[in-house]
């Protein structure tokens, strides 16, 4: 029942999604939709399409990735878990903590860079934090942690009162992607040499921190991956802002 109920919502969310991307195709002359040219007019609707559809396909192994998740923290000794919520704490406000001091060293400094940079993470961090927090609420999904009978559970609307039922996307995540891209895409413009390097270090700490919280059962993993998309896509968006404001 619960699988069926899965993949009623997963066809229902592909059904809207696709009248949305039809509704917005360019016609020919004989009225047809031209596929063709949809994905360089509406790249936006084609990438939503895109994570929607990725988030549904990692949701099928939500529950078994949990339990295995479960079996490897309960194997694990103290300092394992003492790492995994250290970690875990890195994408509360930290990422909005280190684009603040950025910012404001930029600012004392006269440093341009440094405060852009700051500037840019924060937004990204903000806009991230927004869309997260609007859809945790909206669609109330309860996290692995507050199960009652192992029985995965939605209640719209209910993730707006009550934590338990805030699963559905990382915030923490999110709040993680959206600060690395902005700081890797900056970082690697400033040290072009260094630039695999620099991403490699920061997305792998924004992965992580993922990581971390589906260890702490706070998160299934599409919630992590759809955590991680959001913080990608908001960073992206605030990059591709300031290039087209300052090219």
């Amino acid at each position: 029942m619960i699988a069926d109920s899965r993949i009623c919502r997963h066809f229902i969310l592909c059904t809207l999604l696709s009248g949305v991307a039809t509704a917005q195709a360019p016609l020919d002359s004989a009225g047809r939709v031209r596929w063709r040219d949809f994905p360089s007019r509406h790249p936006r609707i084609v990438t939503s399409t895109g994570v929607a559809a990725a988030t549904a396909a990692v949701s099928f192994f939500d529950s078994h990735l949990a339990y295995e998740t479960r079996k490897l923290r309960d194997r694990s000794g103290e300092r394992m878990q003492r790492v995994s919520s250290q970690t875990s704490s890195i994408g509360g406000f930290l990422p909005l903590a280190i684009g603040g001091t950025l910012a404001a060293a930029g600012w004392a400094s006269n440093h341009e860079f440094t405060r852009t940079l700051g500037v840019d993470a924060v937004r990204s961090v903000v806009t991230a934090g927004l869309l997260t927090s609007l859809i945790k609420g909206g669609v109330g999904r309860v996290r692995p942690r507050a199960l009652v009978n192992d029985i995965e559970a939605y209640q719209p609307g209910k993730g707006f009162f009550n934590n338990d039922f805030a699963s559905f996307p990382s915030g923490h995540t999110s709040s993680a992607f959206a600060a690395a891209t902005v700081l890797a895409a900056g970082l690697s413009k400033a040290q072009p040499r260094h630039s695999r390097w620099i991403r490699l270090g920061l997305y792998g700490a924004a992965a992580a921190v993922g990581l971390s919280r589906m260890y702490e059962n706070a998160h299934w993993a599409s919630d992590v991956f759809a955590g991680a998309a959001i913080g990608t896509l908001s960073g992206m968006h605030v990059v591709r802002q300031r290039a087209v404001a300052h090219p």
